[in-house]
């Protein structure tokens, strides 16, 4: 698994997370509650909310998330 992309806030990951997942890919995210309970540390030390993907996916999970940016 490789992180996609890191998100400054819990929300916005499981957006992202759900918006994935109903396309069929398989994700999960990392440091969800050190940035949720300590938002001040996700910075320096958690690098915000990171989705995961398989490394196979990613190039299938960034023209997903890039449709969804053309249509806002």
């Amino acid at each position: 698994m490789v992180a996609l992309m890191v998100c400054n806030n819990v929300i916005e990951a499981h957006h992202i997370l759900n918006r994935l997942q109903n396309e069929g890919i398989e994700c999960f995210l990392i440091n969800e509650r050190i940035t949720t309970l300590m938002p001040y540390l996700s910075s320096p030390l958690a690098s915000g909310v990171q989705v995961m993907v398989h490394e196979e996916d990613v190039e299938k999970a960034n023209k997903i998330l890039q449709q969804d940016v053309h249509l806002d």
